[in-house]
């Protein structure tokens, strides 16, 4: 098992569920391991810290945005990945909560699960555009979600007539946010996530430096149209934590990710 193996002193490790791995996080930690969360957390485990995106503060930048793009009796639809991911599951709710108790005061249709694909997203919002025409705002939670609606609305015909709010980058959603299909997304910095992480991990195995918090959030930017030709497709935002010391001393156990 891993916790055995005298080979490692460190772990880095995105869990997909919230609280599953506490076990094994746990184990690691007991045997002496120095155990950090990125990208997704485990808030209840034994783990030193999580670096990575602020949740709660995405979900309510995304539905500030999709607020922002509708006016009188018009909709705002919320679809969601049924994951369990603790990212996942806080943006949605943050999301929630931003709406319902801001000055948007808007209507609200879902939300509605999918499975984490880009194909059953987009047959789950081709049906509900079809039940619900006053939609003007769609948001969705994660980038497959983000993607199945931009194709939704493009193959719906509502190209020009609704906007997404999602997340992420890649060469699909900037093509869909050139023809204004997608709007807004919340970029959550994958590079500086996972260098963050090693360069933590680093200091306190070489330099004795421990995290220096319990939560080590990377900022949330946006990106659109009008900024989406000055960022890098795919790893928009700085690169790499500031203010960690270096060092030329070898240590004598690698780092292990997981995700």
């Amino acid at each position: 098992m891993i916790h055995d193996d005298h080979s490692i002193d460190a772990v880095a490790i995105a869990p997909a569920h919230p609280y599953m791995l506490n076990p094994l996080i746990n184990k690691l930690v007991e045997h002496d391991k120095k155990v950090i969360t990125f990208n997704t957390d485990a808030p209840q485990s034994r783990r030193a810290c999580y670096i990575g995106q602020n949740a709660a503060v995405a979900g309510r930048m995304a539905a500030h945005l999709a607020g922002s793009l509708v006016r009188g009796d018009e909709k705002i639809a919320i679809f969601n990945s049924f994951s369990v991911t603790s990212g996942l599951v806080e943006r949605k709710h943050s999301f929630l909560e931003y709406l319902k108790s801001g000055d948007l005061h808007a209507d609200i249709v879902g939300p509605f699960e999918y499975y984490d694909t880009i194909e059953s997203a987009q047959e789950i919002v081709m049906q509900v555009l079809k039940l619900n025409p006053s939609i003007k705002s769609i948001y969705a939670n994660n980038m497959v979600g983000t993607i199945g609606c931009a194709r939704a609305v493009r193959e719906s015909g509502n190209q020009g007539k609704m906007c997404v709010v999602g997340f992420d980058d890649n060469a699909e959603i900037r093509d869909h946010m050139a023809d204004h299909i997608i709007s807004y997304t919340i970029l959550q910095e994958p590079i500086t996530q996972g260098m963050d992480t090693i360069m933590t991990l680093l200091d306190w195995l070489v330099n004795d430096i421990a995290p220096e918090s319990e939560m080590m959030y990377i900022p949330c930017s946006i990106l659109m149209k009008a900024n989406m030709d000055y960022l890098p497709c795919g790893v928009a935002g700085r690169i790499g934590k500031t203010g960690h010391s270096s060092s030329e001393d070898s240590f004598a156990a690698p780092i292990v990710t997981c995700s």
